[in-house]
């Protein structure tokens, strides 16, 4: 396949410039990626996974390749608090405000990298290392608002380990799989780009539209003159956005509550067994498709052992609940900005943001978001994990999908309301708000 025959020869073509000056080349780069502006466009974290790649291959040894990344970083960081202390502090409105500072929107950034700061502390510098955009700008910002070198340097230096650790071993991971990366781009890289490029329009194009408008920049609909029946427009303006209050005219229309619903709960539990059997077949077929090295009756065999294995069942099925509920949990932070809550009930488990109001769409893709993302996950997957996790991941996979049964229902029920409905999720119950008709 071209892709593979790409990536093989370019692989080949970098072994001997890493032969002689790997070790630098995994400094130089890292200490570019976390150094002010050369980060944004420097990809110092490939030049440090090529780097324990090569390792794996004998051209490096592992631990030099930690140990330069791991300074490289620490050197970057500091760089930049030492710029932000001495230079940024007085440069800052001339840099926000210049062409290239509107083009990087390096006020937007530095916002960011303040609020990071002032909500964590010290524990900031660590998490944002799993931020590019605004790795370096919380350095700066540390510099900025005089946080103490001893302090800054401390929690960088672990930081620093941890990531390059976790890191290096990722790409020392991948250059002992090398063969099977291989088969999995021949196989399944259709799959990966396709997840890749979703993942991709999500973050860059429906995330920024998701966030919630500030309070101060809603505009109410322009208004016509109230008619018969009908409450004005410009009393009402239609909701589009997460709100923590209820507009004016709305009232309760529908409500699902499943800790007093019990005939609901047993046929959402009978739904969902129904699914089981249903998505297990066809997750089960995916896995023949995408993988040559399996017959159609090994994925019995393994699927028919794994049931019989009470603890494993069990293990794998608290591990999706938890996958399950901490995506409903990230896609109601995005939209809310609010920490949701979670919880269990007798039969299923919950995660909720009780004082927000949700339109539509946003509440449908907190809805539909575990069983998209996690099942697109672990497609992407299959092709690649070594054959006796394959009946482990068709479980977890089966698991998710016939454990989103609720969420589908509530996602139908959603649709049958009017348009303008408003969403409220309290947990074991949700309520469905429309604007009351005259």
């Amino acid at each position: 396949m071209l892709t593979s025959d790409l990536i093989n020869n370019l692989i080949d073509a970098l072994a001997p410039l890493y032969n002689q000056w790997g070790y630098l080349i995994v400094f130089l780069g890292v200490l570019g990626e976390n150094t002010a502006l050369v980060g944004l466009v420097l990809p110092g974290g490939t030049l440090a996974l090529l780097g324990a790649f090569y390792a794996r291959q004998g051209t490096l040894a592992l631990p030099l390749v930690v140990l330069f990344a791991w300074l490289g970083t620490v050197i970057g960081y500091s760089t930049d608090y030492l710029l932000g202390r001495y230079a940024l502090a007085r440069l800052l409105p001339w840099a926000t405000s210049s062409r290239l500072g509107r083009h990087l929107r390096l006020a937007g950034r530095l916002r960011q990298a303040r609020r990071l700061l002032a909500h964590h502390g010290g524990k900031a510098i660590m998490i944002s290392h799993t931020f590019g955009h605004i790795r370096s700008f919380v350095a700066l910002t540390a510099g900025m608002t005089r946080m103490r070198y001893p302090r800054f340097l401390a929690f960088e230096l672990v930081a620093a380990l941890l990531w390059n650790t976790g890191y290096c071993l990722l790409g020392y991971l991948a250059g002992a799989e090398r063969e099977r990366l291989q088969m999995f781009i021949e196989r399944g890289g259709w799959i990966a780009l396709i997840v890749l490029a979703l993942v991709y329009l999500f973050w860059r194009y429906a995330l920024p539209r998701l966030r919630p408008r500030r309070a101060g920049r809603r505009k109410g609909a322009k208004g016509a003159k109230t008619r018969a029946g009908r409450i004005a427009a410009t009393e009402r303006p239609m909701p589009m956005t997460p709100r923590t209050e209820l507009p004016e005219g709305y009232r309760l229309r529908a409500a699902l509550d499943l800790s007093k619903n019990r005939a609901a709960q047993v046929l959402l539990t009978l739904a969902g067994l129904l699914c089981f059997v249903a998505f297990g077949i066809a997750f089960s077929a995916a896995a023949v498709a995408l993988r040559h090295d399996i017959a159609s009756s090994s994925i019995t065999v393994g699927l028919g052992g794994l049931l019989v294995g009470f603890v494993v069942l069990v293990a794998v099925a608290l591990l999706v609940m938890l996958l399950h509920e901490a995506v409903h949990g990230l896609i109601f932070w995005l939209l809310t900005g609010a920490r949701p809550i979670f919880g269990l009930g007798w039969t299923y488990a919950y995660t909720a943001a009780p004082d927000w109001y949700l339109p539509r769409g946003r509440f449908a893709l907190v809805g539909l978001a575990p069983l998209v993302l996690l099942t697109a996950l672990g497609l992407a997957l299959l092709p690649i994990v070594p054959l006796a996790l394959v009946p482990l991941l068709v479980l977890a996979l089966t698991l998710n999908a016939a454990g989103a049964v609720g969420d589908l229902a509530l996602v139908g029920l959603l649709l049958a309301q009017p348009h303008g409905v408003l969403a409220r999720d309290t947990g074991h119950r949700v309520e469905f708000y429309a604007p009351q008709q005259g």
